[in-house]
């Protein structure tokens, strides 16, 4: 028996208390279907701080995301294929989307003479299954009852260094290498893209944010504040504020983004 979703979603973005502009956009896209409710795209692009422009490296992949959202999606969702064959080229068109998305953001620094580039970091929900597609350091969180778990890979030297037992998470967050991406869009061809499916529990908890978010917060952390509010009764929207009020209250040091959704 498949799942009838209504979400409940928040989203914030904001410059933090260090930097001058935000570079970080957040996508948050939902459809609906008569019989099975509400579907899903919410993404985060986090500009390349140390590049020149990387708002519109972020931009660019935001608008392009929407673009995908309006002109293509819909072939897929009204096709008539079983939803299992809808997910399977969903997955595929994001694919070819996020390597569209690469070359219009390279061509655009060509054109103006600029090294620019953003993480980009999506996660679709269709039914009851999610699709994820992720370059950078931004993260998915999945909370459900007493567990937390990060469902992206961050594709920085620091994350390499912890999947390679050669670093802690803790030291990670303070590392003055931690903002070295190794992989990130619009700055080479060819990307190796991280991506995931699988099952999503009604119930669970997502967030959706960029690395200032969560260089700023535990994992247990961010469990409590979403078990509490979550049991408050309070609105994902409220719960998205109240982190990034948070982050910028332990310095703010970068833009800080967060969408938090359920169903």
């Amino acid at each position: 028996m498949r799942i009838k979703r209504n979400f409940e979603v928040g989203g914030a973005s904001d410059v933090g208390k260090v930097r001058n502009i935000n570079q970080d956009r957040i996508l948050v896209k939902i459809g609906e279907e008569p019989e099975f409710g509400e579907f899903g795209l919410f993404a985060v692009a986090d500009g390349m701080g140390g590049l020149s422009s990387g708002e519109e490296a972020s931009n660019i992949s935001m608008r392009e995301l929407e673009r995908w959202w309006n002109e293509r999606l819909g072939s897929i969702i009204h096709a008539p294929h079983s939803p299992d064959e809808k997910l399977t080229l969903i997955q595929e068109s994001l694919d070819e989307q996020f390597n569209l998305i690469n070359e219009t953001i390279i061509s655009f620094g060509n054109q103006v003479e600029k090294k620019i580039g953003t993480t980009l970091t999506v996660i679709f929900i269709y039914h009851d299954y999610f699709i994820t597609k992720h370059i950078g350091d931004s993260r998915i969180y999945f909370i459900q009852n007493d567990e937390i778990k990060v469902v992206t890979v961050d594709h920085s030297w620091v994350g390499e260094q912890v999947r390679q037992g050669k670093m802690t998470q803790a030291e990670a967050k303070v590392h003055p290498q931690r903002n070295v991406l190794t992989q990130c869009v619009g700055v080479r061809r060819g990307l190796e893209i991280n991506g995931t499916f699988g099952f999503l529990n009604q119930g669970t908890v997502f967030l959706v944010c960029s690395d200032g978010l969560h260089t700023m917060f535990d994992e247990s952390e961010l469990k409590k504040y979403v078990k509490e509010y979550m049991k408050s009764g309070k609105s994902a929207q409220e719960l998205a504020e109240k982190l990034i009020e948070i982050a910028n209250f332990r310095g703010g040091p970068d833009n800080v983004s967060v969408i938090a959704a359920w169903s």
